[in-house]
């Protein structure tokens, strides 16, 4: 696996990836840099045994990994990443702050990245504008709106899985038909009425 690391041409410093421009922009001298972004990636499609047993093999080796500390938030019980060299961090959920001493474990870093279509600030303004039409909303809610940080992009993780499997089944299987029945009103008259019925039959196959 290729891992490319995005740092500043200008003055080496890290940089954060701008939906609005398509680049990466430069936290220390505010640069503008210009990343190729692929469309169509190519992504390819990994056999599930054979790359289980390579992905325990990176572990091993500590290839393609990152060392994190994995713990759950006081506040809301969400679960957490934090950086290997850290003991403390805050919470992407509800803002909380964090502090673990559960050693650091190998996480296998992902293979592609979806970026953000949608720039931060246009993130905020869009919640506080919605925030504004919420009478009752909370207070607190309200006032943590208004701090430039409140909001913060977060990456999830995804798996996509193929199958090729074979399936039999038994059951029994409903057709509906309806049929006509005389009966008498409210009036004591005699009237003509529909009404469903359901046939079961044994059912058996194979899906493949």
């Amino acid at each position: 696996m290729e891992i490319s690391f995005y740092t500043c041409p200008g003055c080496g410093a890290g940089q954060t990836f701008e939906p609005a421009g398509k680049a990466m922009v430069c936290g220390s001298c505010g640069a503008t840099n210009p990343i190729e972004i692929a469309v169509d990636s190519g992504i390819r499609k990994l056999p599930l045994r054979e790359n289980m047993e390579q992905f325990g093999e990176m572990i091993t080796e500590g290839a393609a990994t990152e060392d994190v500390r994995t713990t759950t938030c006081p506040g809301c019980g969400a679960e957490i990443s934090i950086e290997a060299n850290t003991s403390s961090g805050e919470c992407s959920f509800c803002g909380g702050t964090v502090t673990t001493d559960v050693a650091p474990h190998p996480s296998l870093l992902p293979h592609y990245v979806t970026p953000f279509a949608v720039a931060n600030q246009q993130a905020l303004d869009a919640f506080r504008k919605w925030l504004s039409t919420r009478k009752f909303a909370p207070n607190k809610l309200k006032q943590y709106a208004r701090q430039e940080d409140a909001l913060r992009g977060v990456y999830y993780p995804c798996w996509s899985f193929d199958a090729d499997t074979s399936t039999n089944y038994t059951g029994r299987r409903g057709i509906n038909r309806t049929e006509r029945y005389t009966t008498k009103d409210s009036q004591g008259k005699t009237v003509t009425r529909t009404r469903t019925r359901t046939d079961w039959y044994p059912a058996s196959g194979r899906v493949t």
